[in-house]
């Protein structure tokens, strides 16, 4: 396990048996974000078993891509031999350690369940535009709820210019949806915002008072101007708040399906995020940007 990507990809010279991501939810490198699709329905059968049921129809050859990529990357890259390795205690049989790092692998590599069948619209998107600190990453989020599965957030990163100035496309409403339904012509989305768009620069600083601080802002984006009908850009100006930061209660994840909550990778267009939500760094003008790094995975 690494704290960072750099000790990684420094492990991953020297042996040629193991990589950086690349295995199930984990990207070896970031995903482009989404500017011009959004995802609008999903069916409600999911691409992963999850009950008796569907473990089932697995058996009968049902999923089988998802099957054979599972193998593949359990058995081939070294993964489930490290799982098995850490689960044993001495005392469990050969074919019980398969089983639990079989059940643990399923949870990392899939940690959301993602629909069988998802259907995307492309649509103009929003503008959104603003200032904050110069030559900075601003990062735009919103969290966003399908009607028949789990919250995801929708993430991007833009880069500020030397003036602070940045903009970025957004594919997704946060407002609106009731004005421009199927009887005015257009989709009915059953994925809808639950928040505004949240908008930071940088990393949480602490006063010497002790408090913490970060420039931020936040955003509401029209069903209008995500469809094209309203033009006008959404403006704001990231301002120095006061934030609580978050806290790690040290609890662990079990086995267990959790609320998963972070990406498809849809970069989030995660339908369920867990935290891995991939994006793109897109530079402003006048502003050039090297290429981002995937998160680290412990």
């Amino acid at each position: 396990m690494f704290d960072t990507v750099e000790q990684a990809r420094n492990y991953v010279q020297n042996t040629t048996s193991a990589q950086v991501g690349g295995i199930g939810a984990m990207p070896s490198e970031r995903v482009p974000g989404l500017e011009h699709f959004r995802l609008v329905h999903m069916s409600d059968t999911t691409a992963i078993a999850q009950t008796q049921e569907d473990r089932q129809m697995l058996n009968y050859g049902v999923n089988l891509a998802m099957q054979l990529s599972f193998r593949q990357n359990f058995r081939n890259t070294g993964f489930g031999q490290s799982l098995i390795q850490s689960l044993d205690d001495g005392e469990t049989s050969d074919e019980q350690l398969r089983q639990q790092a079989s059940r643990r692998a399923i949870n990392m590599m899939y940690p959301t369940t993602p629909a069988f069948t998802k259907t995307f619209e492309r649509v103009p998107g929003a503008t959104i535009q603003g200032t904050g600190p110069a030559n900075e990453i601003i990062d735009v989020s919103a969290n966003l709820q399908p009607e028949n599965g789990q919250q995801f957030t929708y993430r991007r990163q833009v880069a500020t210019d030397d003036e602070g100035n940045f903009e970025l496309t957004v594919p997704y409403a946060t407002t609106g949806y009731d004005e421009y339904g199927v009887e005015e012509g257009y989709t009915n989305t059953s994925v809808r915002a639950v928040s505004p768009y949240q908008i930071t620069a940088g990393q949480l600083e602490q006063t010497d008072d002790g408090a913490f601080v970060r420039e931020q802002a936040t955003a509401n984006v029209s069903e209008a101007q995500v469809i094209g009908e309203d033009t006008d850009p959404v403006t704001v100006t990231l301002e120095e708040e006061e934030v609580i930061p978050p806290q790690d209660d040290g609890n662990e994840s079990s086995d267990g399906e959790g609320d998963s909550g972070d990406t498809d990778g849809e970069s989030s267009d995660s339908n369920g995020g867990s935290g891995n939500e991939t994006q793109q760094i897109t530079p402003s003008a006048g502003l050039t940007a090297g290429p981002a790094e995937p998160a680290a995975r412990t």
